[in-house]
């Protein structure tokens, strides 16, 4: 089967909600890493994170990174 890949779409800079990824959901710690694990339950799913080159965006990275 061939795998797919998943663009996730995701910044910090909200006016209205800053931050709003890094908010809790659920049972999970954040709203990115519920995104990101669904995907990773999905067969044949490979997320990709993207994000702009802002400093504020290094914690959306350190949140991917514990799902390599």
């Amino acid at each position: 089967m061939v795998d797919n890949f998943v663009l996730i779409t995701v910044r910090l800079q909200s006016s209205r909600l800053p931050q709003k990824a890094l908010l809790p959901f659920g049972n999970e710690k954040s709203v990115i890493a519920f995104v990101i694990k669904r995907c990773l339950n999905t067969p044949n799913l490979i997320p990709i994170i993207c994000t702009g080159n802002w400093q504020d965006n290094n914690e959306l990275a350190a949140v991917a990174y514990e799902y390599k």
